[in-house]
């Protein structure tokens, strides 16, 4: 099948060369269990200009100029750096109208973390499903409403269109498609060869929660803090209303409009995050970390942190341990 590969002077190198390098790889794995398969699984090339790409410094050659008629069976399209995403939605037409002729001539699209961005921007995901990296999710959000972003997914797979989270999941992506067109066993051969996970925890367990203080609510910006400080304590909406002079169904109003979470929601979310600090920075027992922040049985604490999460408190210490004491270990 033939691959393209979008080179473009924003993207991350390492998603225009880590996709190169694992489904070259995966050629020669494929060949290990169909020796009679003529030619490579996955003809791969680099798309762009020859002048003003990424792969003048990536070593990769360009094959294929951006305006050049072409048809392939599977189009990657690589992360831009997160600072440079306006300038590409603001200079990006010629590939978003490429983007959007592939995939109306039956090209299957693969999209990795931010690459979301241009595929949004090509029209094609209108309606659909996708995912992204966690921290460009809301932005993704505001400048294309029609877009479901579902940013706790690490893959999803929909319509022909592919998308993976943060940068470095398209290893994760890569292994998903070699896995869909080359079987299970070339997938599992690849993952020995290269070091590669099968699959990762959702973003979740990646997300850092951040304060959402980004508005202009004074009041509420006062119960964030009260939440913040007293976050260990029992909590009573009543009190918090009363402490920054609201109705209680006043505060829940406003404190959802301001932050996009419930008072509750977001005290969960303070809570949660304390506990992960305590799991990546002590080796406090897990059985004594609810009632530090906040929780009076071990059952509830669970079911929260995994919520916020998708992983539990012990799989989280160990995601997230020194990784000093797991080599001396």
């Amino acid at each position: 099948m033939k691959v393209g590969i979008l080179a473009f002077p924003e993207a991350i190198s390492s998603s225009v060369t880590g996709p190169y390098d694992i489904l070259t790889k995966a050629n020669l794995c494929f060949k290990q269990f169909y020796p009679r398969y003529e030619g490579d699984k996955f003809e791969v090339q680099l798309v762009g200009h020859p002048l003003n790409s990424i792969s003048n410094h990536a070593l990769l050659p360009i094959s294929i100029v951006i305006e050049e008629e072409h048809n392939f069976d599977l189009l990657v399209v690589p992360a831009p750096s997160p600072e440079h995403i306006p300038s590409v939605l603001e200079q990006g037409k010629p590939m978003f109208d490429f983007i959007k002729q592939q995939y109306e001539k039956g090209t299957e699209i693969a999209s990795i973390c931010m690459g979301a961005f241009l595929l949004a921007s090509s029209g094609i995901i209108d309606g659909k499903r996708v995912t992204t990296h966690w921290m460009g999710a809301q932005n993704l959000r505001e400048l294309f409403p029609k877009v479901k972003v579902e940013d706790d997914k690490v893959i999803i797979d929909e319509a022909g269109i592919y998308s993976c989270g943060g940068a470095f999941t398209f290893t994760t992506l890569m292994m998903y498609l070699v896995e869909k067109f080359c079987g299970h066993e070339t997938a599992v051969f690849v993952s020995k060869i290269m070091l590669i996970d099968l699959y990762k925890d959702p973003q979740t367990s990646y997300r850092i929660f951040q304060l959402q203080k980004q508005h202009q609510d004074v009041e509420i910006i006062k119960a964030q803090n009260l939440l913040e400080q007293k976050f260990s304590n029992g909590f009573s909406l009543n009190d918090l209303a009363d402490k920054v002079s609201m109705t209680r169904r006043t505060l829940i109003r406003r404190f959802k409009k301001a932050t996009g979470n419930t008072p509750l929601e977001y005290l969960q979310r303070v809570r949660v995050e304390a506990a992960k600090k305590t799991l990546e920075n002590t080796h406090e027992p897990i059985e004594a970390i609810p009632s530090k922040v906040g929780y009076e049985d071990y059952g509830s604490f669970l079911n929260v942190f995994k919520k916020h999460t998708g992983i539990s408190p012990s799989a989280y210490r160990k995601k997230y341990c020194k990784i000093s004491e797991v080599v001396a270990g």
